[in-house]
Order: structure tokens, then C-alpha cells, then sequence
């Protein structure tokens, strides 16, 4: 079972996409996406890959509720400076939500020491 589409989101270069996520309703994202991109994201078939997700705060607080709420879409984020905007305390946790959801960050890896659950 592999991926059909990919929808690429990098917030450095398209910071418009950041309205996307002033809900954090999943259904509502996608359909904001969907719109602001002009594609057509199905879950199971589609990888929504954000890129620069640090750009976009409200975006990563968002991934949570891709989770649990649109278990079936594929979502990998990546942030080269993650580290910056995180203080230590919520490395942590956001390291422990990046190997549920995929998030794709070395520095954030690097500095813990904890395992996919």
C-alpha cells in the first residue's frame, strides 16, 4: 500500500498556508489546504508532508489532532530549527509526538532519549 500523492507544504516559502491552520480542526485544515493549493488530499492515498513547520506554530500544535481524529492521512513534518522555538521542557513531548506522527527533525532526536512507543 503505497502513497499516491504528495502535497508539500513549506511554510519558509508559502506563509500563506499558515491561515490553513487557525483552527485546529483537521477536517477543516485539509479543506482549507485542498482550496488554497488547488489538489485534492485523500486520506490512505495522499502524504501531506509540511515542511518548515516551525514557520507555523498553531501547524504543529495541530499534528495532535491529525492523530486523533484523521488517523488514515499521512502526515510528515519537518522543521530544520524546531529546536529554537521549543524551550527544553517541551522537547520532550514533542519528540514523543514525532514518532507517532512522523515529524522529521535530527536536532529534536538528538537530544532525547526517548523511544517509539
Amino acid at each position: 500500500m503505497g502513497m499516491d500523492e504528495l502535497v508539500e507544504i513549506n511554510f519558509e516559502f508559502h506563509p500563506d498556508f499558515r491561515s490553513c491552520f487557525l483552527t485546529l480542526d483537521p477536517v477543516e485544515i485539509i479543506q482549507k489546504i485542498e482550496l488554497t493549493a488547488n489538489v485534492d488530499i485523500h486520506p490512505g492515498k495522499t502524504l501531506l508532508f509540511l515542511d518548515e513547520i516551525q514557520e507555523s506554530p498553531q501547524a504543529l500544535k495541530a499534528l495532535r489532532y491529525f492523530y486523533e481524529k484523521m488517523p488514515a492521512l499521512h502526515v510528515i513534518a519537518a522543521g530544520s530549527l524546531l529546536e529554537f522555538l521549543m524551550d527544553a521542557e517541551r522537547i520532550f513531548s514533542a519528540t514523543v509526538i514525532s514518532y507517532r506522527l512522523g515529524i522529521v527533525n535530527t536536532a529534536i532526536c538528538r537530544r532525547s532519549h526517548a523511544r517509539p512507543a
